[in-house]
């Protein structure tokens, strides 16, 4: 599963650092992959979660935008697997995916 991972989002995690759109975008696919009831798939969606911070981190300089990037990272469960899940929820207004943050 964790090859998988790499595939899918290493490179996007990289190439996308220093663009807070794609930061949040990324910690939302990760958010909504953490809530499936799998195992692996959760431990490998929380890892690169944390792993797309990190490079964020290194990479936006504006504090709002990594403010963003980190809110979007925190939603309960997922970098830390010992808190409670919320899960992913749609969006009233386009439908989309958004993270229910505490």
């Amino acid at each position: 599963m964790e090859d998988m991972f790499d595939d899918a989002f290493t490179a996007i995690a990289r190439d996308g650092a220093g663009t807070v759109e794609a930061m949040v975008r990324l910690q939302k696919a990760l958010e909504s992959l953490s809530s499936l009831d799998d195992p692996s798939v959760r431990a490998a969606s929380i890892a690169h979660a944390g792993l797309a911070l990190a490079r964020a981190e290194g990479k936006l300089d504006l504090p709002e935008d990594l403010a963003l990037v980190r809110e979007a990272a925190a939603s309960p469960g997922q970098l830390d697997p010992s808190l409670p899940r919320q899960g992913p929820r749609r969006s009233q207004q386009r439908g989309s995916l958004e993270m229910r943050l505490p």
